[in-house]
């Protein structure tokens, strides 16, 4: 859903991307191991209202997608080439862990 829309952005938004529905995508992991925390957004303004999952083995993306993913600008007009934050504090977040 994601890659095919990316070539028809030409400006900040100028293309409307459909959800992605993430059941096909759990489903074909189904039963690997992965962690689990609550935490924010890497990017401005930090909002805590994500849950990031992380898998023991990483899904793999192109080189190609990676490009057309960092080539898109920013709210601002820049390139979104720093998509992430410093390490922060673990506070009182629990991380779940989960094996089959």
């Amino acid at each position: 859903v994601l890659a095919p829309n990316l070539d028809k952005i030409t400006k900040v938004g100028s293309v409307k991307i459909p959800g992605i529905d993430l059941k096909s995508l759990a489903e074909t992991r189904a039963g690997e191991e992965y962690f689990a925390y609550k935490g924010s957004l890497t990017t401005p303004p930090f909002a805590e209202c994500v849950i990031h999952v992380v898998f023991k083995n990483p899904l793999t993306v192109t080189k190609e997608l990676m490009d057309k993913l960092r080539n898109l600008d920013d709210l601002a007009g820049g390139k979104t080439t720093i998509n992430y934050r410093a390490i922060q504090p673990l506070m009182n977040r629990k991380i779940h862990h989960s094996v089959s």
